[in-house]
């Protein structure tokens, strides 16, 4: 058998210092790629999380707004149509409404027409009685001028007698 010595010839110590520097530089190298791994699959996480975030947003965004203008529309159409209703219906109102107070106004003047009841009466005896003195007043003065028609003075009172009682027969006739 072999002796150990000879299964295993001596390295050169710089052999094995190559050696161990080796291994030592590739753990280290193996450790900053496995930093620089986490650190990229961090990244490529949040990156990813963001882009399918922003693109979520985006849909969201999309969707509402298509909505929106659809509900915009239909809120348009229906106010369009309550407008209408609305506008007939006030129409429709103020027409009914305004024949009653029209009528309640005929209705008034009607009734007020009824109630009225002018008596002249009072008034036409007064005047008759007033036409009455003046037509007594001038026939006493024409038989005053019959009974003395020579005298001059009294044709002139006559005649003055006459014109006053016309004149307040005019004046009463306005």
């Amino acid at each position: 058998m072999k002796s150990r010595k000879d299964k295993f010839p001596k390295t050169s110590k710089g052999i094995k210092t190559l050696v161990v520097t080796l291994v030592i530089s590739l753990s280290i190298v193996s450790g900053i790629s496995v930093v620089f791994a986490n650190e990229d699959l961090s990244k490529k996480i949040t990156n990813w999380f963001d882009k399918q975030r922003n693109n979520s947003i985006e849909q969201i965004e999309k969707a509402i707004i298509s909505e929106k203008e659809k509900q915009i529309v239909l809120l348009k159409n229906e106010l369009q149509k309550q407008i209408k209703e609305s506008k007939s219906q006030i129409e429709s109102f103020t027409e009914t409404e305004k024949q009653k107070r029209v009528d309640a106004v005929r209705n008034h003047a009607e009734n007020l027409l009824k109630e009225m009841n002018i008596d002249n009466t009072e008034e036409q005896k007064k005047i008759a009685g007033e036409l009455d003195a003046l037509v007594t007043k001038a026939i006493n003065q024409i038989n005053q001028v019959a009974s003395n028609q020579n005298s001059t003075e009294n044709e002139q009172e006559v005649v003055e007698a006459t014109e006053e009682s016309v004149e307040v027969i005019d004046g009463e006739a306005e």
